[in-house]
């Protein structure tokens, strides 16, 4: 018999959003979104996947980031989305594969 859904169960699911194709169509970018009980809020990254077979390439941000909005460059060699990493928003820049992300200089 199949358990019944408890509240705990929550902090497992996860949520795709904001999906982004490269102008190629060969990968994907989207924000994936979970409940964080220790913080008791929400986190987020940006996934980056083969858009073939969904295997995940790569991922922005750590346990404690709230990323979101990516933007694929014109080429599809970059990836721009804004992070909130302990301060306000700023825009950040990621190679293709999701990897080498700094952010953007004001």
């Amino acid at each position: 018999m199949a358990r019944r859904l408890e509240p705990r169960d929550l902090s497992r699911v996860r949520w795709l959003s904001d999906v982004q194709v490269t102008p190629d169509g060969g990968r994907i970018a989207c924000v994936e979104t979970r409940l964080d009980d220790a913080a008791d809020g929400l986190r987020s990254r940006i996934l980056v996947l083969d858009a073939s077979d969904g295997r995940v390439l790569g991922s922005s941000g750590d346990a404690g980031s709230a990323d979101h909005t990516p933007r694929w460059s014109p080429d599809g060699g970059r990836l721009a989305f804004i992070a909130i990493r302990g301060g306000p928003g700023q825009a950040w820049l990621a190679e293709a594969q999701g990897h080498q992300e700094h952010p953007i200089p004001d």
